[in-house]
């Protein structure tokens, strides 16, 4: 898989992603991407939805649909009926971003992270983030926010939201 991590993908439909609360033997859905192969691509969602994407990955890092990005384009693509897992940066769309742009993303449902968690991303670094939203609850013992976890000062977050609870 680590070769397609540098390519264009765009969602052709809608997908029910419900049957991943089931696999990896209840450890859900794998994220795409993490700190020694990072995802590097574009993902175009053309707004399009992934429903019902499960993670329960309590002892793993960098978990979202994206566990870590950098130098990537994500843009219009909705998670809905979200529910993740996970230790440090831990995000509904991505873990930890780096270095990309996201926009046109929105996720509903549940995150949560021992450290640094938010309903869309985790740790946000050096990106930007623009015409985005996150509803539903976050949980964190540390770093935890409604959108963002935590976002670096050279970040650019504009025309977002998140409605919800944090704690």
């Amino acid at each position: 898989m680590s070769g397609y991590l540098s390519s264009a993908f765009k969602l052709a439909d809608n997908i029910d992603a419900s049957s991943t609360s089931g696999w990896n033997s209840g450890s859900g859905f794998v994220p795409v991407g993490d700190s020694t192969t990072k995802f590097t691509g574009n993902f175009n969602g053309d707004n399009k939805t992934i429903s019902g994407l499960f993670f329960n990955r309590s002892a793993t890092s960098y978990v979202g649909l994206l566990g870590y990005t950098n130098g990537a384009t994500i843009q219009d693509v909705g998670l809905v009926n979200l529910n993740v897992v996970g230790s440090g940066g831990v995000g509904g769309l991505v873990g930890i971003n780096v270095n990309s742009n996201i926009s046109g993303v929105y996720a509903l449902g549940t995150v949560n992270g021992s450290s640094i968690a938010g309903g869309l991303v985790g740790l946000n670094t050096d990106s930007i983030i623009s015409a985005a939203y996150f509803s539903g609850n976050v949980y964190s013992d540390y770093g935890g926010g409604g959108l963002v976890g935590q976002s670096s000062d050279n970040s650019t977050i504009t025309n977002t939201y998140s409605s919800g609870a944090v704690s």
